[in-house]
């Protein structure tokens, strides 16, 4: 089970045998560094013990509220802190956390394991109830490494891979016996039974953050980012921030720089930032440089020309035994971590989770709607004309249509929508009795739903902060990148700032052209004023280069899709027919179309090399994380696992 994690580092590895539980742990040299997990990641006391794939932040906070308890960790360590946690408030000591992790903790006195992860999922982390006995591990493959697991596929989720239904993934995995431990989720396992996962933590709203006057609300936010920001820099080198012209890496960028005293210190953090060519709309130069030059900072630059978006998915795809390739920009994300060792940095701050925290689909338009609140919609509306009527009908009317209504106008071209407004198209070529059968779209349906009285505006931000993509696409991302030599952090999914963004109105989110209004307001005096201003039209696009990379890379990824029969149709996901007569014409076809042809690419790569037989490869240089693992087994068994 180690060897099927060594991938995910294997510098150094410790295992813990006790009578009824196994725990292991393997990770990279690097990842031993105060900076990180430090030199203990699995930490015992007593009968205590936690494995733990982790960094936690805020620990100033928890060291007070550790020492109120009576308790003092043996060091500080992620583990020793998390072991410390337990000790001081059991199981609700998960709930006192902060950071990115995923740990297993086993109390032999008790006889019983705690399982848990992160509030967003950024630390991967699998099960499977085998009987009496539970395993758990940071990937697929070293779960299904155990004799007893079953390697038998999930047709179901493996065509919600294929088809891009990522709504709908939750929990499950591409295999029938092993599942995801949700984000903020716990499981606990005694007396051979598991229970759960049950979530520790769930957003809730402040009406004292709501009613919050603006500019408080801003003054507060500054400060929430700016501590978490901060309790996330290296703190025995540079960390890098992957900058764009953006409001949410600038703020990060921003923030990290507000936080530090000294210009010296400030000089330890890193812009690396991507050049787009003249007139791509994603170039962003003039304003990356204006923030640079507010901070003095040096930029890391990398050309947009450099770097791959697909190249070798063929490969990769087979290679990886846990599950398809999560991440179009895989290959984008390895290039900006190469930057961030160009600087010697092994900590890369990253904007994401500002979109989905501090701005707002147009879908404020059917609550403007459905309050009769005429003139504001009038006045949003203007504000969208250039969208088109259809723009208009999609987001005031379809959320909140008649369903019979809505699913009768789900076809028409004319509308260009879908049952509902966050669902993605559905691909032509998958197959009819697939999706009827499978109940994907029942499922990705109910992923989105609005709780009662919710406004749709709040629902969104709800779902898109605490939905499973997060950890499906975040927690492989992360991993990824963990053979680069950095670890990936986001300030702004800290949780301090997650749970006031969700307290706040949605007029803070959007408000006619006028978006992510609260964010803006907190980095006024950080960032400069033409970063912050209003923009005419959207900045920093990557269509035009998904675009040309998919145009020169996807030739031979779709020669090798034709060589053989699809793995795909075998299982009654995809129509071969359908499929191939898209591939004909797929010049004449809009991006949302090739980027759809990559789901089936890479779902089909992985199944073909799990056929083969290539997933038992270790060696591919997709970087990943340390691991944690656990085996609770019955008195009598004997053996070890990870």
């Amino acid at each position: 089970m180690l060897n099927r994690m060594s991938w995910r580092g294997h510098d150094q590895r410790e295992v813990m045998r006790a009578e009824d539980a196994v725990l292991a742990v393997s990770r990279f040299e690097w990842e031993s560094n105060p900076d990180f997990g430090g030199p203990v990641s699995l930490a015992r006391h007593g009968d205590v013990a936690v494995a733990a794939d982790a960094s936690i932040y805020h620990r100033r906070d928890l060291l007070q509220g550790l020492s109120s308890r009576g308790v003092e960790p043996a060091g500080q360590s992620s583990a020793q802190l998390v072991l410390a946690a337990y000790q001081a408030w059991g199981d609700d000591g998960v709930g006192r956390l902060e950071g990115d992790f995923s740990f297993v903790l086993w109390d032999g006195g008790g006889k019983r394991a705690l399982v848990a992860r992160d509030i967003v999922g950024w630390r991967s982390l699998y099960f499977a109830q085998l009987g009496a006995t539970l395993v758990v591990g940071s990937s697929e493959s070293s779960v299904l490494a155990h004799p007893d697991c079953s390697q038998d596929l999930d047709r179901t989720t493996v065509g919600a891979e294929a088809a891009g239904l990522f709504w709908c993934l939750g929990e499950n995995t591409c295999y029938q016996a092993v599942k995801a431990v949700p984000a903020a989720s716990v499981l606990t396992h005694e007396g051979g039974r598991t229970r759960g996962p049950t979530p520790y933590w769930e957003p809730t709203v402040v009406e004292a953050d709501r009613k919050m006057p603006c500019d408080q609300a801003a003054e507060t936010l500054r400060h929430l980012i700016e501590q978490a920001t901060h309790t996330r820099l290296s703190r025995e080198g540079p960390t890098s921030v992957w900058m764009s012209g953006g409001f949410d890496s600038t703020a990060v960028f921003g923030a990290a720089c507000a936080s530090l005293r000294s210009r010296s210190d400030r000089e330890a953090v890193i812009p690396v930032s991507i050049s787009y060519p003249e007139g791509d709309p994603g170039r962003e130069d003039h304003l990356i440089r204006a923030v640079a030059k507010r901070w003095d900072a040096r930029v890391e630059w990398l050309s947009s020309e450099d770097i791959p978006l697909v190249e070798g998915l063929a490969r990769r795809a087979a290679g990886n035994a846990d599950r398809p390739p999560a991440h179009l920009f895989e290959l984008w994300n390895q290039s900006l971590a190469v930057g961030s060792r160009a600087v010697d940095a092994r900590i890369a701050l990253t904007g994401t989770g500002g979109d989905q925290l501090f701005r707002n689909s147009d879908v404020v338009l059917a609550d403007l709607l459905r309050g009769g609140r005429w003139w504001s919609l009038g006045r949003n509306l203007w504000a969208k004309r250039k969208l088109g009527i259809r723009h208009g009908v999609r987001f005031a009317v379809f959320p909140s249509g008649p369903a019979s209504i809505v699913n009768r106008l789900d076809g028409s071209r004319e509308l260009g929508t879908g049952a509902h407004y966050l669902a993605s198209p559905i691909p032509a070529w998958m197959h009819g009795g697939f999706l009827e059968s499978s109940g994907v779209l029942d499922r990705s349906e109910a992923a989105v739903a609005r709780s009662p009285g919710e406004s749709y505006a709040d629902a969104e931000t709800r779902i898109f902060a605490t939905a499973p993509l997060n950890g499906w696409s975040g927690g492989y991302m992360a991993g990824s990148l963990l053979g680069c030599g950095v670890e990936l952090r986001a300030p702004l999914f800290d949780r301090r700032v997650v749970e006031f963004a969700l307290s706040r109105p949605a007029s803070d989110r959007n408000s006619g052209r006028d978006s992510k209004r609260l964010l803006r307001a907190a980095m006024h005096g950080v960032l400069p004023g033409e970063v912050l201003a209003p923009r005419a039209r959207r900045t920093g696009t990557t269509e035009r280069f998904v675009r040309r990379r998919m145009e020169k890379e996807y030739p031979l990824l779709l020669s090798e899709l034709r060589s053989s029969s699809l793995r795909l149709a075998d299982l009654g996901i995809v129509d071969e027919g359908k499929l191939h007569s898209e591939l004909d014409i797929l010049d004449r076809r809009p991006l949302s179309t090739w980027a759809s042809l990559f789901h089936v690419m890479r779902t089909e790569f992985w199944l073909r090399g799990r056929e083969l037989g290539e997933t038992t490869m270790v060696s591919d240089p997709r970087g990943m994380r340390h691991d944690a693992g656990v085996r609770d087994v019955n008195a009598a068994a004997t053996g070890a696992a990870a």
